[in-house]
């Protein structure tokens, strides 16, 4: 039962105590309701046979009494002489009277809830009912005829009515009997429920209070072990077990502290293994940065000369560039200049033909002169000297003519291989400008890119002093969770 009970649920165990006391107040409160049953019963006995079995004897009682009384009134008016309507209706209205007494008893008497005793005065009484009222009926009818005969026969009523009237009285005291009987049962009845109630709500409330302080000591036992433990975690004692086996929350709390603490403890060893060995692992990391550091620092050196190196050839080149362009335009100007004196050669050329012609032309002269000279005889022969004159002058102006023109041809020749070459050459340097424009475009670009690459040495070299700062941090926060690990005590002491 004990098993039982610790494997139910905190929850359950908690409302076991309010379900105890519910149905204890259950039980009190049917207790209570059977007790007030049974005097509700008691009272509507008291009531409903004792008090009205008392109102009805009390009601044939006075009713046999007051037709007894009103016999003796009529037969007063009878002996006074009165009116004998007055008399006959008193008389009748007795008759009445004393038949409807004689149905009410009858009508009692065939009631269930009469006791034997009620039953048997009360078949006696309306046995003796009867006699009274043929006695009173003959004392009623001859109270008008024969006052004397009335009388006689109002004795034997009397003596009726005296016999009646005890068994009457008998039944009232019967009935007032059992009214005080039931009403003393009543309260004694009401005395023993009340002494019960009490006790067993004294009862409910100590089993109630002592259940509580049985659950509440169980849990809050429970609770402050589990506590107790947590507490000791807390302060870096891992050795302290827990031992609940219940099936409760507070047992699974109390597993789960140990599961943790179990598991909390394997952490802290393989935390302060792997503490150490991050120690070890930060501190080279850190010395091999410190070593690319170094090394970055000497290539961002050589970059940065590469870089101004990259920046003067750059700079030459684009002065060889500038003085190739210059030498381009020079080239350019004395390809103009040879197409020049190519076409003043051309015009010398045609002069020399005009030479050429004119000398000829002037040769034919010299003949037709020499040959009028021949036919003018000796008075022609002067002339004949100067035109033989004027004839070697246009020779030789001819020979100078052509020694002239084959000069002139020989340079043009010499002139247009000169263009030739000059065009040739002019596309040879703006070949070499184009090649040279490239190769600054290329220094240019590997100029810049050395800058960058300059610039991207200097970031790397600052973020690579940012993980050695990292790294060391690491190192020192390794030492400190190391440290901080070492205040965790996972075996107990001598183990």
């Amino acid at each position: 039962m004990s098993r039982l009970f610790a494997n139910l649920t905190v929850a359950r165990k908690l409302l076991a105590l309010p379900i105890i006391v519910v149905a204890s107040m259950a039980g009190l409160v049917a207790l209570a309701y059977v007790g007030f049953a049974r005097q509700s019963a008691a009272t509507d006995d008291l009531y409903n046979n004792r008090f009205i079995g008392y109102q009805n004897g009390s009601r044939i009682v006075n009713d046999v009494n007051v037709v007894h009384r009103n016999i003796y009134k009529v037969l007063g008016l009878a002996a006074a002489n009165a009116d004998g309507a007055i008399i006959e209706k008193l008389a009748g209205a007795q008759l009445v009277a004393l038949d409807a007494t004689q149905e009410f008893a009858a009508t009692l008497l065939a009631q269930d809830s009469l006791l034997e005793e009620e039953r048997e005065l009360l078949k006696s009484a309306l046995a003796k009912l009867a006699p009274y009222r043929d006695q009173a009926a003959m004392t009623l009818d001859m109270a008008q005829t024969d006052f004397s005969v009335a009388l006689t026969f109002m004795v034997g009523a009397d003596t009726s009515f005296q016999t009646l009237h005890e068994d009457l009285t008998a039944l009232q005291a019967l009935e007032d009997r059992l009214g005080r009987e039931n009403h003393a049962g009543l309260k004694s009845g009401f005395r023993v429920m009340l002494r019960t109630f009490i006790l067993v709500a004294a009862g409910i409330g100590v089993f109630t209070t002592l259940a509580s302080l049985l659950i509440t000591r169980m849990i809050s036992r429970r609770l402050s072990e589990t506590m107790g433990v947590i507490g000791r975690v807390a302060d870096g004692d891992l050795t302290h077990v827990i031992v609940d086996e219940s099936g409760d929350e507070l047992g699974q709390l109390a597993q789960s502290v140990d599961a943790m603490r179990m598991r909390m403890g394997a952490a802290v060893g393989q935390s302060q293994e792997i503490a150490l060995h991050l120690s070890d692992a930060a501190a080279a990391q850190a010395a091999a940065l410190e070593q690319t550091a170094a090394s970055l620092g000497q290539l961002e050196s050589m970059t940065l000369r590469n870089a101004d190196s990259a920046g003067e050839a750059n700079r030459l080149l684009a002065e060889a560039n500038g003085i190739i362009v210059q030498a381009n335009r020079s080239m350019a100007q004395l390809a103009i200049s040879t197409k020049e004196i190519a076409e003043a050669s051309l015009r010398t050329q045609d002069v020399v033909k005009s030479i050429d012609e004119i000398a000829f032309q002037t040769n034919l002269l010299a003949l037709n002169a020499a040959v009028e000279a021949a036919r003018a005889g000796q008075a022609g022969a002067g002339f004949a000297v100067v035109a033989e004159e004027v004839r070697n002058l246009a020779r030789r102006a001819t020979e100078s003519a052509q020694s002239t023109s084959g000069l002139i041809e020989d340079t043009m020749r010499k002139v247009h291989d000169g263009e030739r070459l000059a065009q040739a050459t002019r596309g040879d340097f703006d070949a070499v400008a184009a090649a040279a424009e490239r190769v600054v475009a290329i220094m240019s670009g590997i100029a810049g890119a050395t800058r960058e690459q300059s610039e991207g040495i200097v970031q790397i070299n600052l973020a690579v002093n940012e993980m050695n700062e990292v790294v060391q941090r690491n190192v020192n926060a390794s030492n400190e969770l190391a440290d901080a690990m070492s205040v965790f005590r996972t075996s107990a002491p001598g183990e």
